[in-house]
């Protein structure tokens, strides 16, 4: 049976085989109990399978509680001006504003199942209080169904720790770049380009997947993942001015060698677990170095020196940033974090 549903999910997806048996188990369980419309229940539990258990829950209260307004709102229309098809025109103008000001929950998620409701209660010509506990079962049957079948989201963990390796691949490509072109006095190529490309595309799924982690475990509120995600995004931001600072050729070496040399070094790093302060004191070096050089005595040594200090201090923010996401995560995390780097 086992090897049926995995044959199964391989084939048609997880998502498409859980909406298949939600479907069928809501209509039977409706239809076990004796009521009507039972099929409306299915409709319930496959609008209730979602990307995420949160999500599943959220839109599940906020269709729960948009039942009740659709309901009751139809109810005393169709009391009101009769049971005439009109009036099902006048639901949707006034149940769609209503649902939009009251933002506790997500009443518009509803929207089409109340439709489906104010038909049914069109077909049966009468509000009676059967009819109205006939639909809110319904409505809980297909609910209940849709969360219990998203009990099962796998949390894809492990595809997060493999995503952020290729995102620490990637910087530590990028600072060799760096310090090659500043050893060798070249021009960044379209390399780099592509490579800040490919980190932004990195950490984009690196957040989506991040947030699906937090959002399929209802009880835990650990956004370790997330953070990381988003200390490694300011640090794409800051690779992209550096990326800047270094567009043109730079000729005087003797300031270029030493951050040559601290840029090979934190590459070299990249993959070890440290707090970026040994990082902040060969910079600290670095910038005691520089003030103590002659002035430049040319244009374009002065050019030069211009670049490699706005250089300089990019580097210097790239450091901190890891830094304060240490102080504030690492520490805390490193049992379950694979890595913990510049």
């Amino acid at each position: 049976m086992m090897k049926l549903i995995n044959k199964l999910k391989q084939v048609v997806g997880l998502r498409i085989l859980k909406s298949a048996v939600a479907i069928i188990l809501s209509t039977y369980i409706a239809t076990l109990l004796g009521l009507n419309y039972a099929a409306t229940a299915g409709i319930f539990a496959i609008l209730s399978i979602l990307e995420t258990k949160r999500k599943t829950l959220e839109v599940g209260i906020g269709r729960f509680f948009s039942a009740l307004l659709g309901l009751g709102l139809s109810s005393i229309l169709f009391t009101l001006l009769g049971f005439e098809v009109y009036v099902i025109g006048i639901i949707v103008i006034i149940f769609l504003p209503l649902a939009t000001k009251i933002r506790k929950f997500d009443l518009n998620a509803g929207f089409i199942t109340n439709m489906v409701f104010a038909n049914q209660l069109l077909d049966a010509g009468a509000v009676t209080m059967p009819f109205f506990l006939n639909q809110m079962a319904l409505v809980t049957i297909g609910i209940a169904t849709g969360l219990l079948m998203n009990l099962h989201i796998p949390y894809r963990e492990q595809e997060i720790i493999e995503k952020q390796r290729a995102i620490e691949g990637d910087l530590k490509i990028m600072l060799e770049i760096f310090s090659y072109s500043l050893r060798n006095a070249c021009r960044l190529g379209q390399d780099m380009d592509q490579r800040l490309e490919m980190l932004s595309e990195d950490i984009k799924e690196g957040l989506h997947l991040s947030y699906q982690y937090i959002d399929n475990r209802y009880l835990s509120k650990d956004h370790y993942y997330v953070q990381y995600m988003l200390m490694r995004k300011s640090q794409y931001k800051t690779m992209e001015a550096m990326r800047v600072s270094l567009r043109k050729k730079i000729m005087t070496q003797d300031f270029a060698d030493a951050l040559s040399k601290i840029s090979m070094e934190l590459a070299m790093e990249i993959e070890t677990s440290n707090d970026g302060k040994a990082a902040m004191e060969k910079l600290e070096e670095v910038k005691a170095y520089y003030r103590n050089l002659p002035l430049p005595d040319t244009r374009r040594s002065f050019e030069d020196r211009a670049h490699l200090f706005v250089f300089l201090h990019q580097l210097e923010n790239f450091i901190r940033i890891k830094m304060e996401f240490y102080q504030q995560h690492y520490a805390k995390h490193s049992a379950v974090s694979p890595t913990g780097t510049e």
